[in-house]
C-alpha cells in the first residue's frame, strides 16, 4: 500500500511595492491596530499559516479597488474598536511560511511604542480550492509596518 501524496503547494511570486503608499493603494484596507493573540492556523496556498486576532484602533483608508477589480469587498468594511482575524500570508516558495519571522507576531519588533502596527489587508480570492482564509496580509513581506511618528503610513519602507 502506498502512502498518500502530500498536498501540493503553490509557489506564489509576490509583487514588491516601491513605497508604502503604493502598497496601501493596492490593499483593500489599511488599519492601525494591536495584535492581541494567535488565534488558529489555516491553509493558505497549501501552506499552514497563522491567524491572528487584531484589535482595530483606526481605519486609515479603504481605497477603491484598482480598475478592473470590481467593487470594494464588504468583508473589508471594518471599524475602529472591532476585533478581526487576520491570516499572515505565507511566503510559499521556501518551504517555511515565514523564513524571516511572522510579521504579525508581536515578537517581530514591528509594533510602535504604543503597541500598534499598520496592517495592509486583502480578502482577494485566488487561494487554493477549499482554503477559507478571510482577511489576510497583502503580501508576506509588505503587509505589516511600524506606524510613522504620527500614527500614519510611513513615506518609505524601513531599511532591512
Amino acid at each position: 500500500m502506498t502512502s498518500p501524496e502530500p498536498p501540493a503547494v503553490a509557489c506564489v511570486d509576490w509583487v514588491r511595492f516601491g513605497t508604502p503608499e503604493e502598497a496601501a493603494a493596492d490593499a483593500g484596507a489599511v488599519l492601525r491596530g494591536t495584535v492581541v493573540a494567535r488565534d488558529d492556523t489555516v491553509l493558505m496556498y497549501g501552506v499552514e499559516s497563522q491567524r491572528w486576532l487584531v484589535d482595530v484602533v483606526q481605519v486609515l483608508e479603504r481605497p477603491d479597488p484598482p480598475p478592473g477589480r470590481g467593487e470594494p469587498q464588504p468583508e473589508l468594511d471594518v471599524t475602529a474598536g472591532e476585533r478581526i482575524a487576520v491570516v499572515s500570508t505565507p511566503e510559499t516558495c521556501s518551504g517555511d511560511a515565514h523564513p524571516g519571522g511572522d510579521p504579525l507576531d508581536p515578537a517581530s519588533g514591528l509594533a510602535d511604542e504604543d503597541g500598534t502596527v499598520l496592517v495592509l489587508l486583502s480578502a482577494a480570492s485566488g487561494e487554493e480550492p477549499g482554503d477559507d482564509v478571510g482577511l489576510h496580509l497583502i503580501t508576506p513581506y509588505q503587509g505589516v509596518l511600524t506606524p510613522a511618528d504620527d500614527g500614519t503610513l510611513p513615506v518609505e519602507w524601513p531599511s532591512p
